[in-house]
């Protein structure tokens, strides 16, 4: 019993500590070699707040795993593409098809 009790706890902790994360894809166009890969990664350490998050640039593609309370999850989108606009000429899209930007404040 207290086995299972203890199995109980540990799952209940593993699903709420994945829960204070956010986890965003983002599909960007323009990019085509490993220089794009750092400049984009160039990009995102200018902001703060990805200071020891989780960031996964290939080309084409940007996979974050961010701290929820370091981010305001209805302007996260604006951030990111933001902060990437602002040095360099990619857009971020929310969809693979990059028919979806993933903020529309430009």
């Amino acid at each position: 019993m207290k086995i299972w009790i203890a199995i109980t706890c540990l799952i209940s902790l593993a699903a709420f500590a994945k829960s204070d994360k956010l986890e965003l894809r983002y599909y960007v166009s323009g990019m085509s070699c490993g220089s794009c890969v750092s400049n984009i990664k160039h990009a995102l350490l200018a902001l703060p707040e990805l200071k020891d998050q989780i960031v996964e640039v290939k080309v084409g593609e940007l996979n974050l795993q961010l701290a929820a309370e370091k981010f305001d999850s209805s302007k996260v989108n604006c951030q990111i593409s933001n902060a990437i606009q602002s040095q360099t000429s990619y857009k971020l899209y929310m969809d693979k098809e990059m028919k979806k930007l993933a903020c529309n404040d430009k």
